[in-house]
């Protein structure tokens, strides 16, 4: 039976990445940690996706930002995020995300993969 502290422990972090709180989930990248945001760009390594991370942090801060997640879903290693993002900057709202984020963890509770599926609503 897996241990309830663990599923915690990556629910957290998934969420902390998913929400854009990314300085509250570096403790828990592996060095190797690859990032796919499909049919966009792949990150390979800690130092490209803790880059990635601050680009998109300045942009969240650039912009009034409403997350929403819809369902977290866990098993032994992995933690799958689904939800919806509303970026609105002066009034206007300037995009509308749906998003999926897989979540691949080692047996030390830190993120070896992730997986994000972003589609972007006119």
């Amino acid at each position: 039976m897996e241990d309830q502290t663990n599923i915690t422990v990556r629910k957290t972090v998934a969420k902390n990445i998913s929400l854009g709180n990314f300085k509250a989930a570096y403790d828990y990248l592996t060095e190797n940690v690859v990032w796919n945001i499909v049919g966009e760009k792949l990150l390979a390594g800690i130092d490209h996706v803790k880059e990635y991370c601050e680009t998109t942090a300045a942009y969240f801060e650039s912009v009034e930002t409403d997350f929403i997640i819809e369902k977290i879903i866990e098993d032994e290693h992995h933690v799958v995020v689904t939800g919806n993002a509303r970026f609105v900057r002066d009034g206007n709202t300037i995009a509308i995300i749906s998003s999926c984020d897989v979540y691949e963890f080692n047996a030390m509770d830190k993120v070896i993969e992730i997986m994000s599926y972003c589609i972007k609503h006119n």
